[in-house]
């Protein structure tokens, strides 16, 4: 086959393809399709290949479904929960309770506060301050012994504030290193 023959019957099957592409679009309703369809090969018109319609062996137009050979193939790809179903379901929700009014109750002014200036800092706090509590009753418990063992040894006297944040500061040191 030479080039210029190639390329005639490429022109050829071109005219032919937005022939049918125009006759397609003519036929706006399955209706017209399906007939075409009913006709059969043998009589449809060799002449308009428009009227030829291409269906998939496993694609059924009724139900627009495809044909899996089950005999329930509709009700097995209809029951599959998709994101779709899920959709629906959801704003199905959102209209029924917004229509119950649920969301449509006045807000009391009264009871609304806003958030202090540290709230980001109190957060998670109480985990935070678990082992600083610790350490500051083994520093109490150790004052505490301190003063014990003055009162027996004889020591009456008041410790001061300077001496008390002396003994302190050397039990944490202590607690530290331990």
């Amino acid at each position: 086959m030479s080039l210029d023959e190639n390329a005639r019957k490429r022109k050829e099957r071109l005219a032919q393809l937005q022939a049918t592409k125009r006759k397609h679009s003519a036929l706006e309703d399955t209706e017209a399709a399906a007939a075409v369809i009913a006709e059969g090969p043998d009589e449809a018109d060799d002449d308009e290949p428009a009227l030829k319609l291409k269906v998939a062996r496993n694609y059924d137009m009724e139900t627009k479904l495809p044909k899996l050979g089950f005999l329930n193939a509709g009700e097995m790809t209809g029951a599959a929960d998709t994101v779709e179903n899920r959709s629906k379901a959801l704003i199905a929700e959102a209209e029924a309770a917004q229509e119950d009014g649920e969301e449509d109750a006045p807000l009391d002014l009264e009871q609304l506060q806003p958030k202090k200036p540290d709230w980001d800092l109190k957060r998670d706090l109480e985990a935070r301050m678990e082992p600083l509590r610790k350490k500051e009753q083994q520093v109490i418990d150790g004052l505490v012994r301190e003063r014990i063992r003055a009162a027996k040894a004889g020591g009456t006297k008041q410790i001061d504030g300077s001496a008390m944040l002396r003994q302190s500061n050397r039990l944490e040191a202590q607690a530290h290193e331990v």
